[in-house]
């Protein structure tokens, strides 16, 4: 996955964890402010992730 991808994916998944907060507001219920865990318990493993590299250092 390249750095783009990361990106545009962690984004997608923070505002899902956005919506689920709002989701919270609108309808006074602490349960989707649980749920909202769940995509920035993602974010963090896919920014975590390394990027494969094909060639090694003494290909480059």
């Amino acid at each position: 996955m390249n750095g783009t991808r990361k990106l545009v994916l962690a984004v997608a998944l923070f505002a899902a964890a956005v919506v689920c907060v709002a989701l919270s507001v609108l309808t006074h219920v602490v349960a989707p402010l649980f749920v909202a865990w769940v995509p920035l318990l993602g974010v963090s493993y896919v920014l975590s992730r390394p990027d494969p590299s094909p060639a090694g250092p003494d290909q480059a």
